[in-house]
């Protein structure tokens, strides 16, 4: 009798389910699997945020190798004969020059076709610099001389640590230009950017080379 009623109390014992202990690990086990879920869809969530934020920068930033391509390619230059005024720049690179915490570049753009009227171009003045880790692009309103003048500005691209540009000319590279009636060669534009790191471009110009008064 002893064995036959210890055996009807044991499985009355098993009959009431599992115990608050086995219930409390159950929900400590799943919990645990819970956070390790979660925490691990956050980190894919911040690794997916994080290149598409490198891919659009670096989208961006091959935009801006483009303009300054362009831009720099067809600078140009006018003998001052034609213009009257000792005072005119048409090229001028140098470290701050426009007053850059880097590099600055200030030249004179030709062939630029107008808005409302794509057959027909003219000249601008304009000029790149490095402000407070944003590259800028400067308008001038006149040509040539750029001291005391009025400029529009334009942000380019943020996140900028270091604008730096050489020129090549006559087989050698220099960091400043001095010749106002003559271009170099080359340009060579480096972009330092946050995150992303360094991006290099040697541009040719296309109207290099001196002008003959």
């Amino acid at each position: 009798m002893y064995w036959k009623d210890t055996g009807l109390s044991m499985s009355k014992n098993l009959s009431h389910g599992f115990t608050l202990l086995e219930i409390l690990l159950a929900v400590t086990i799943f919990t645990m699997m819970s956070l390790t879920i979660y925490h691990a869809a956050i980190v894919v969530v911040k690794g997916s945020a994080t290149v598409t934020t490198r891919v659009k920068k670096i989208n961006e930033i091959q935009q801006v190798i483009k303009i300054l391509e362009f831009d720099i390619s067809h600078a140009t230059i006018y003998p001052r004969v034609f213009l009257n005024n000792n005072k005119n720049i048409f090229f001028q690179v140098g470290s701050g020059v426009l007053e850059s915490d880097d590099f600055g570049i200030y030249f004179l753009l030709s062939n630029i076709p107008k808005l409302n009227n794509g057959f027909d171009y003219h000249s601008a003045s304009i000029g790149y610099r490095l402000k407070n880790k944003i590259l800028e692009k400067l308008s001038y309103t006149k040509l040539g001389c750029i001291a005391d003048q009025e400029y529009q500005v334009l942000h380019v691209i943020e996140g900028v640590i270091a604008f730096r540009i050489r020129l090549y000319h006559e087989k050698k590279w220099l960091t400043e230009w001095q010749h106002n009636l003559a271009l170099p060669h080359a340009v060579e534009v480096t972009i330092e950017l946050e995150d992303i790191g360094i991006v290099r471009r040697t541009i040719i110009l296309l109207n290099s080379g001196g002008l003959s008064l």
